[in-house]
């Protein structure tokens, strides 16, 4: 089976034609990581919906994850964002810190500055699409 980026969501569809023009393309580029690493982890197919008005993906094997969602900042940031409770953030901040910014134990900030490290987010993805995988 090949790996092939859906097409959004109608409800994604509408929060991607939100974004500001100047974070279009990190976006996308984020979007496509959660894709391509659902597809490297057998998280596959991937659940996209939107929550708390965020696209949120999910693995659709049962309980195996918890969501990754998408979402900006009052600066000029994308956040990728889990459930504050569990421990992915905190694991990669273990691994990363030195690299990307935070915001508690419940987002990692991207901004244009990171683009060249956006391929070490896919630790972050997998981590939470295989979360509880036993």
């Amino acid at each position: 089976m090949d790996f092939e980026v859906p097409v959004p969501s109608a409800t994604t569809a509408e929060w991607l034609a939100a974004v500001p023009s100047e974070l279009t393309g990190l976006v996308e580029r984020l979007r496509n990581l959660i894709y391509r690493v659902a597809f490297d982890v057998d998280a596959w197919p991937l659940v996209e919906e939107l929550k708390w008005g965020q696209p949120s993906y999910r693995s659709p094997h049962g309980n195996e994850s918890t969501p990754v969602r998408l979402g900006l900042t009052a600066g000029d940031d994308v956040a990728l964002l889990t459930h504050c409770q569990s421990s992915v953030v905190p694991e990669f901040r273990a691994v990363f810190g030195e690299r990307f910014r935070f915001e508690g134990d419940r987002a990692v900030l991207v901004s244009d500055a990171d683009a060249g490290h956006i391929d070490e987010l896919a630790d972050f993805v997998g981590r939470a699409l295989t979360y509880r995988r036993g």
